[in-house]
């Protein structure tokens, strides 16, 4: 099958073999006009004899394709090419979260749940769809750094208009199977609530509940019809009764004792505090969900504007913040980042993403965004702060007790509410900024947000602008050196266009700006646009011999030319991105 590499499948160029499926090879392809990168599954042709298993192959194909949510993957095509059969979809550039387990054991109790989540709004969203999966584990889930995506779901049903449930052959993975889907009984969607439960009990634990003593699919299934569970605890003492009680809910013998859907399943994990609204005035009408932080170190004096006990602090100049934000991304740093201006702002970094921020911008709090969104009225607003008061809820807890959102609304709208506050932000100019390092931070909320993709996204709204950049991109004598990971950095993105990720292919040397623009399969208007947002973001370095650029000057130029901007009181005197580097690079050659 490796004699596909380099051929064209319909309007596929394949690329690379990235794995190996139940049924076949996984091939990573493009598409051959709209630049769309892909994953290609093909049925092993030893197996094309079974008109069952091409019957299994193009009903998996089909059910996915009437699915469209962010945590599911889409599907889109399904291909006969000279006697193969292909499945088209999104590609994912992430692990399985069973290999996860396997090579790291369990998960750290707050990123479980944070994934688990993801998993059910999934799953809840394809029995909305009237899919049961049926295959549920975690080796049919992926992780990336921004999002979980469900797949595989080749011996899924859709349950009849009649009956609601299925029956037929015994199918499934042994250790994550319901007791009814092992006695071949009739099986509907609360047989996906004990999969689910098996699958987060390993991620809580590292093990599954009914693993055999020699690992025989008997021992095996014996167990789930006729075991009780060990304790999750007595494996991992660090989860809590709370999350035990829910997880052993679901691992009923018995459907009718299991939650009944699993949009009850996920509300039950709403319950676990992952943030703390405190509404204590008027004051706070306005204010959004904070969060619960143990840093395990308390060295951290928040209170002063002394840098001592930090690991990296400075002031704060025009575009310095995005640079930060890049900085820390590709350093994949775990801490804290401190903002001391008018906007004052706390952005919290696991492995270089951000996973949550405080800021004391009122335009972006919970509630303004509810109502700027029609989502909620003014009344509704004033209702449910009445309500928080008087039951010492939260405000998003109100709001839920009171059916104006959901559960999985309000964590979509607190993610909303960080890249609003993020992005007003990153304009800041002036201030100082103070940076904590610690391997111990501890969330109760976690969200991954990609930085370079706030980054773009402002770029994008015109939230960002530099005249000095703007005048060294259009002219003509203006050199461009890219950073060597520009094209898989920027394949992780959410981009408007397809044709910028192919502009950023064409970034793989020094070239001068003219040539690029004559190759650029963007107009030039748009090059010149992309090609800012990737100086913002850090990803290119520009130099020309029109301008003072302070890398072209000797160390002592530069130490005067940077004390000159420290001394200066004029406001008009803007920095440019590469004497914020400069700044951040002398910085760091002082310290040491």
């Amino acid at each position: 099958m490796n004699d596909l590499m380099g051929k064209q499948i319909g309007n596929y160029n394949i690329i690379e073999s990235i794995g190996d499926g139940g049924m076949g090879k996984v091939f990573k392809g493009i598409h051959v006009t709209l630049d769309r990168i892909v994953a290609l599954k093909m049925i092993d042709p030893e197996l094309l004899s079974n008109s069952e298993i091409i019957n299994r192959f193009y009903k998996e194909a089909k059910i996915q394709a009437l699915l469209n949510h962010p945590n599911i993957v889409t599907v889109f095509d399904f291909l006969e090419v000279e006697n193969n059969y292909f499945i088209v979809m999104e590609y994912i550039k992430g692990e399985s979260i069973g290999k996860i387990i396997k090579d790291q054991g369990a998960f750290e109790f707050n990123v479980a749940i944070n994934i688990f989540k993801q998993i059910l709004s999934g799953i809840a969203h394809a029995h909305s769809k009237g899919i049961i999966h049926r295959d549920i584990k975690p080796n049919n889930f992926l992780l990336t750094p921004n999002v979980v995506k469900i797949t595989d779901f080749g011996i899924a049903h859709i349950i009849s208009d009649t009956g609601l449930t299925v029956a037929g052959a015994v199918l499934g993975t042994p250790k994550y199977m319901s007791p009814e889907q092992i006695l071949g009984q009739k099986i509907d969607h609360r047989s996906d609530v004990y999969s689910l439960g098996i699958s987060f009990y390993e991620m809580l634990t590292g093990k599954v509940p009914f693993d055999g003593s020699g690992n025989s699919d008997y021992e095996i299934k014996r167990g789930h019809v006729e075991g009780e569970p060990p304790l999750l605890r007595t494996i991992n003492p660090g989860i809590s009764d709370e999350t035990e009680k829910i997880v052993l809910k679901s691992l009923s013998k018995s459907p009718d004792q299991r939650y009944q859907s699993v949009v009850e399943f996920l509300e039950a994990f709403e319950q676990i505090k992952t943030y703390d609204l405190r509404v204590n005035s008027d004051e706070d009408l306005n204010s959004s969900d904070q969060l619960i932080v143990n840093i395990g170190e308390d060295n951290i004096n928040e209170d002063s504007n002394d840098s001592a006990g930090y690991d990296d602090s400075g002031d704060l100049c025009d575009l310095s913040l995005p640079f930060i934000l890049s900085t820390f991304y590709k350093e994949k740093k775990s801490g804290i980042l401190n903002i001391e201006s008018d906007y004052n702002m706390k952005v919290y970094f696991i492995q270089g993403y951000i996973v949550y921020l405080e800021g004391n911008n009122k335009e972006y709090a919970l509630a303004e965004i509810l109502v700027d969104k029609s989502r909620i009225s003014k009344e509704d607003q004033e209702s449910a702060v009445s309500f928080a008061h008087e039951t010492g809820l939260k405000i998003g807890e109100a709001l839920i007790k009171m059916g104006k959102i959901s559960p999985h609304e309000l964590s979509d709208l607190l993610e909303t509410q960080i890249k609003e506050k993020l992005l007003a932000g990153l304009v800041i100019s002036t201030g100082k900024y103070y940076y904590i390092d610690t391997q111990d931070l501890n969330l109760e909320v976690m969200y991954n947000i990609n930085p370079i993709q706030v980054i773009y996204d402002a770029v994008k709204r015109s939230i960002l602008e530099d005249r000095n950049i703007t005048d060294l991109i259009s002219d003509d004598t203006t050199s461009i050196t890219p950073s060597p990971n520009i094209t898989n950095e920027l394949s992780n993105l959410k981009l408007a266009r397809p044709k910028e990720l192919k502009l950023a292919n064409l970034l793989r040397k020094d070239q001068a700006i003219s040539d690029l623009i004559d190759k650029s399969p963007l107009s030039e208007e748009e090059t010149y646009d992309f090609l800012y947002f990737l100086k913002i973001a850090d990803f290119i370095d520009l130099k020309s011999e029109n301008f003072n650029n302070p890398k072209d000057v000797s160390n002592d130029e530069k130490q005067k030319h940077l004390d000159e901007k420290k001394s200066s009181d004029d406001d008009t005197d803007r920095m440019s991105i590469d004497e914020i580097e400069e700044i951040r690079n002398l910085t760091e050659r002082n310290n040491k």
